[in-house]
């Protein structure tokens, strides 16, 4: 896929979310945003289980044989170096959470979109760190 078809698929991404905050039980979660985008960029993808609450995504990923999101994103798609990563490609950002990575995707120029704590919805934020793992999208 192209830049410009990149970003426009991740532009996309980004307004279905925008106005969604994050919410375990309605679908407005980094791993909801990371599969449709991913879905949109050409990838099959394996549908998403329903989870109201960290308990029951951890209890999600675990039943699929992945600890965490690192494991689900390496059986979706192919791991590249973080600094590899390109417009519409996702990124694991450090977290304090050892099952759920912060799952971001990267918008250019060391900026990523996702789900932030201290924020109401979806942000696009220069990355306070560097990413630990990225995926080819």
């Amino acid at each position: 896929m192209n830049l410009v078809d990149r970003r426009d698929v991740t532009q996309a991404t980004m307004q279905h979310f925008a106005a969604k905050p994050f919410n375990w039980a309605k679908a407005a979660t980094c791993a909801h945003m990371v599969r449709r985008h991913v879905a949109a960029m050409g990838h099959k993808v394996p549908p998403m289980p329903r989870f109201r609450s960290a308990l029951t995504a951890r209890e999600a990923l675990r039943s699929r044989g992945w600890e965490n999101l690192a494991a689900m994103m390496d059986a979706t798609l192919p791991a590249i170096l973080p600094v590899e990563a390109i417009i519409g490609d996702v990124v694991e950002l450090p977290s304090d959470s050892d099952a759920f990575g912060a799952l971001c995707i990267a918008v250019g120029n060391g900026r990523v979109m996702g789900y932030f704590e201290g924020q109401e919805a979806l942000s696009v934020m220069q990355a306070l760190a560097p990413p630990i793992a990225a995926w080819r999208a």
